[in-house]
């Protein structure tokens, strides 16, 4: 998966990443979604990482075939870009920023979730 340690390896036991992918500083909250996550410092600075392209299963009740569709997710950096590393979401872009497939956030809420 995109676990956030530049590479697409899949991890059998929980595994730390570097403290240098945050600039060094003290993560005081983490969110870890089956695509993409996210991870708040001690500053309010946010991280982002993992796929920017979620791919949804839609199952039909008569067909036993399943068929699979991207959606646009973003990871809060202005594009649907896969990030393989926590990489910093910049600030002009909490303004109306989107973190998964949720609707563009308004600057308040946008930023509580920064926080």
């Amino acid at each position: 998966g995109k676990l956030g340690h530049n590479d697409e390896a899949d991890r059998l036991v929980p595994t730390q990443v570097e403290a240098q992918r945050f600039g060094h500083a003290k993560i005081v909250s983490a969110a870890a979604g089956w695509t993409h996550s996210a991870a708040v410092t001690e500053h309010g600075v946010l991280y982002t990482w993992g796929e920017g392209i979620c791919v949804e299963e839609e199952a039909d009740e008569d067909d036993e075939d399943e068929e699979l569709d991207e959606v646009p997710a973003g990871l809060g950096h202005g594009d649907f870009e896969t990030k393989l590393v926590p990489t910093r979401v910049a600030p002009a872009l909490m303004q109306g920023a989107r973190v998964g497939r949720c609707h563009g956030l308004p600057p308040l809420h946008a930023l509580a979730f920064a926080m």
